[in-house]
This record gives C-alpha cells, sequence and structure tokens, in this order.
C-alpha cells in the first residue's frame, strides 16, 4: 500500500480514462507478457541452438499469457504461463513453433 501510495497515476484511473467513451470497454491494458532474461553479456546465440519444450504444471496464470525466455551459454529456455480461458495448449504449441522459426 505504502509503495503505491505515492504514485502520480492510479491503474484503475488509467483504465477508467482509457474506457471513457469507448462503446467496448477495455478490460486490461495487455493479454500477453514477455520477459527476456539476459544477465550474462558473454553468451552468444548460433545457428545450433535449439529449443526444447518443458511442460510445467501451474494452477493458476497472473496474466492471460506469460512468455519467459532465460538465455544461457548454449539454448535458451522458455516457460510459458497461460490462462485456460484464453488460450488451449495447441496455441502454445504453434507459438512455440513461430519460435523456432524466428
Amino acid at each position: 500500500m505504502e509503495a503505491t501510495s505515492d504514485q502520480l497515476y492510479d491503474m484503475a484511473d488509467i483504465v477508467k480514462e482509457l474506457n471513457n467513451g469507448r462503446s467496448t470497454p477495455i478490460g486490461d491494458l495487455f493479454k500477453v507478457m514477455f520477459v527476456f532474461q539476459n544477465f550474462d553479456d558473454s553468451v552468444k546465440s548460433d545457428s545450433t541452438s535449439e529449443f526444447t519444450y518443458y511442460e510445467i504444471a501451474r494452477n493458476t496464470s497472473k496474466y492471460p499469457m506469460t512468455i519467459y525466455v532465460y538465455e544461457e551459454r548454449e539454448s535458451m529456455q522458455f516457460k510459458i504461463e497461460y490462462s485456460l480461458a484464453y488460450f488451449t495448449s495447441s496455441d502454445t504449441e504453434l507459438l512455440m513453433s513461430n519460435f523456432k522459426s524466428l
């Protein structure tokens, strides 16, 4: 509470202002959170890097989808949290396939 008391703008006020006069209200400012962790500057990617899928069981997700990417010496690790109300496992498999193509 103390940390948010000095903020210039409250998130509820921002969403209220965005919805002012809209026929279809905005519930969230975003649907996907992307977090890229690359703290080690010596890590270099090359054409032999591969993506490996690891399923992590979770019961809740903070946002409809959060994608975490961790850069390591020889690989990049992905972790995806998603809400079943928005996405299916097929959706996330397609997304990972697209990341591999990139």
